[in-house]
């Protein structure tokens, strides 16, 4: 690791400690010295902040053991970087004691056997260490400008690790949600994955302020910002607990060059998605659309594939979100992802109440159903569409041809419709049944007409009589003509449902469940409870109809 700070190792090379001796703590010698500081007094803990060689003549120096070895720990305990003493009248030896709990420690003593002047060496360690500061300013400097001039170049960010790495000689990481992970060295790939897995937990047990502890190592962790959204993590590794601010200050320079080219991603790929939207919703709107066009930026194949086309109704109260934009981008790249994921080729636009997905996809002999049952269970899962209600999706049946894309919209949309109205669960076309030709009757202007024609009588004698006719017309029908059903389902005797049911044939004819009669019956009821978005099983509909 580069030698950012002044070590004991170091100090003791230098001509102020020619006569100086370590006597215990050997294995410490890597250990830091922010400053140095002369101490004469026993109550010392409000004095030292940590990081300071000791110096002492031993005037206020302990006699007894347990008091000195009290002495030595309250040091250890202030992350005093070691403690130099002056052998002479005060002291003239330290006991095996002493000096096995320091070697256990990792704790430098240092003595002096001559008389020296404490001064000279203050003077020399405080201006090594200006020095040295200085220095870490104008690297600070040197650096920042590197990862500001590297950041306009290809594959930035890597190129920003790199440099790190080349400086510290440490791992280094930037990882983000959901999206592509950088680290350098290679061979660190292993420890990515449980970085990642302690970051985007919602309490990382090892976090503490701007350092992470995993298995013992740490890491100084910056997180990375655009419009004051966290969108990832540079993580340093540290080789032991004694670290600088210096560290902190490269890390806060190298993510704002990395924040600085995220932002550059996310302008790009906004428009980029802009282009995307207004060429997908052309296709929606009916518009002609070369396949060439659309291939630049979904796939060159897009004409030998098939599609359907997905509608997620937004909460309208999405849009009035003051980061309505950065909002949008991440969840059409979060659906983006989904069909991906899931073997299809998405083209997306969004407005701010619907996200449409043209998701193509290879013909297999295996159908479809199965792969977008499973994606529109996902969606309907994803916390960024969870509101006051449930989301609805509605999916398109299978096309082959572009020019067919306004009539797979269609196709959603009135998908859409039947969930809101309650009438259907379902998000795909193909189940929707007769409720297809009451969309192509309603098209064409004869819905009213067909109700008019086939329940008119009923829905009359109900507004004179204020009864409940049509109600018992859509249970026998739904029972299939079961009497016994029927009345227990209505909750009524018996010889009252033959009485409806005398009258309903007065209105619509003694053959009215004949097949075909029947099934045109059952179709107008299911128009009906569409049109009025009444169901005749509801307990709101009875009331209205009793």
């Amino acid at each position: 690791m580069k030698k950012i700070e002044l070590t004991i190792d170091e100090m003791l090379k230098r001509e102020t400690f020619r006569n100086a001796r370590l006597l215990a703590g050997e294995k410490g010698l890597h250990r830091p010295i922010k400053w140095s500081h002369i101490l004469e007094v026993k109550d010392f803990d409000m004095l030292i902040n940590g990081g300071e060689l000791i110096l002492t003549t031993g005037i206020s120096f302990p006699d007894d053991i347990s008091t000195q070895l009290d002495y030595i720990s309250r040091l250890i305990t202030k992350q005093a970087a070691g403690l130099c003493i002056e052998f002479g009248s005060s002291v003239t030896s330290l006991p095996s004691e002493v000096l096995a709990f320091a070697d256990q420690h990792h704790f430098p003593i240092i003595v002096f056997e001559k008389t020296v002047k404490f001064v000279d060496i203050t003077h020399d360690l405080h201006t090594m260490l200006i020095n040295r500061h200085q220095r870490m300013l104008s690297d600070l400097d040197h650096l920042s400008s590197r990862f500001m001039r590297i950041s306009l170049a290809p594959n930035g960010i890597f190129k920003i690790l790199q440099e790190m790495y080349g400086y510290f000689q440490q791992p280094v990481f930037f990882l983000s949600e959901g999206s592509k992970s950088f680290y350098c060295p290679a061979d660190t790939k292993n420890q990515e994955s449980v970085l990642r897995a302690m970051l985007y937990s919602e309490q990382p047990d090892g976090l503490s302020g701007r350092l992470l502890t995993i298995n013992g190592t740490v890491h100084a962790v910056k997180p990375v910002q655009v419009f004051e959204q966290v969108r990832g993590y540079l993580c340093l590794q540290i080789s032991d607990s004694f670290y600088d601010d210096f560290f902190l200050l490269v890390l806060d320079r190298a993510g704002l060059a990395v924040s600085q080219i995220l932002l550059r991603t996310q302008t790009l790929e906004e428009r980029k998605q802009h282009a995307e939207d207004e060429l997908v919703r052309s296709l929606l709107h009916g518009k002609d659309v070369r396949a060439e066009h659309l291939s630049t930026y979904v796939s060159t194949a897009v004409h030998q594939m098939h599609y359907r086309v997905c509608v997620i109704h937004l909460d309208a109260s999405q849009s009035n979100k003051t980061d309505w934009e950065e909002w949008k981008l991440q969840q059409t790249m979060q659906i983006r992802s989904l069909f991906q994921k899931h073997g299809c080729i998405p083209a997306l636009s969004t407005s701010n109440h619907e996200i449409a997905v043209l998701a193509f996809f290879r013909p297999s002999g295996t159908g479809t159903y199965d792969k977008f049952s499973r994606i529109t269970e996902t969606i309907s899962q994803m916390k960024a569409f969870i509101s006051s209600f449930p989301v609805s999706i509605g999916v398109s049946s299978v096309f082959t041809h572009l020019s067919k894309t306004k009539e797979a919209y269609d196709e959603s949309k009135e998908s859409l419709e039947l969930q809101r109205s309650g009438i259907s669960v379902s998000p795909f076309y193909e189940k929707l049944g007769i409720y297809r030709l009451l969309f192509a009757l309603q098209k064409s202007g004869l819905l009213d007409r067909y109700v008019h024609d086939y329940l008119f009588p009923v829905l009359e004698y109900d507004a004179k009589t204020n009864g409940s006719l049509l109600e018992t017309l859509a249970v026998y029908l739904e029972c299939g003509g079961s009497k016994k059903e029927a009345a227990q389902k209505l909750f009524i005797v018996r010889q009252t449902l033959y009485h409806r049911l005398s009258k309903l044939e007065s209105l619509l004819g003694e053959n009215f469940m004949e097949p075909v009669n029947r099934l045109a019956l059952e179709a107008a009821v299911q128009a009906y409870k569409w049109q009025t978005g009444q169901m005749p099983e509801d307990p709101s509909f009875q009331h209205d109809v009793l």
